[in-house]
């Protein structure tokens, strides 16, 4: 089996003394001239990167489809539906509204429908807890930076204190 990205940057930093321009050299040189380890490495960050575009693209299409005019004009349906790839986005914008395994909210079944809030929510409620720790921190900074200011252990405090707040 071909070496993984993480274990050419091991080899190729070990190689350079912890010089990582002579390390990235090093590594991309190795790869460009061993085929199974390109397609080893290379490959999967291909497939991440355009599952990352798609996603993007998936939230776009949401966005579009969340903000459409409940009545709009026949023109605006048409360039509705030529922007999104759907005939009758217009009228059917929300059952349209892609879900995240792939099925359209029209087709979705009460098991759908549970997994897929399940999943917002938890992200959703993950963001705010995130969000309002940032907040916290913020607003008792006085120093330049956070760590010229807060230790772990009052940053894990202020995490606590940002979950409870969001939990109540």
């Amino acid at each position: 089996m071909s070496e993984t990205l993480h274990a050419v940057a091991v080899r190729a930093m070990k190689d350079a003394e912890n010089d990582v321009a002579e390390a990235r050299r090093l590594g991309w040189k190795w790869i460009e001239a061993d085929r199974s380890l390109y397609d080893a490495v290379i490959l999967p960050l291909v497939m991440t990167a355009l599952d990352d575009e798609c996603r993007d693209v998936l939230h776009g299409i949401r966005r579009q489809l969340w903000q459409v005019p409940v009545q709009p004009s026949g023109e605006e349906k048409m360039n509705a539906s030529l922007r999104l790839g759907h005939r009758q986005v217009a009228e059917d914008r929300l059952l349209a509204y892609p879900m995240r395994l792939g099925k359209r909210l029209g087709d979705a079944t009460k098991d759908d429908l549970d997994a897929e809030a399940e999943y917002f929510l938890r992200s959703g409620q993950r963001h705010l807890i995130v969000g309002t720790w940032f907040k916290l921190i913020s607003g008792r900074l006085k120093a330049k930076t956070v760590k010229e200011q807060f230790s772990e252990s009052q940053l894990a405090r202020l995490q606590k204190n940002a979950e409870a707040r969001v939990a109540a």
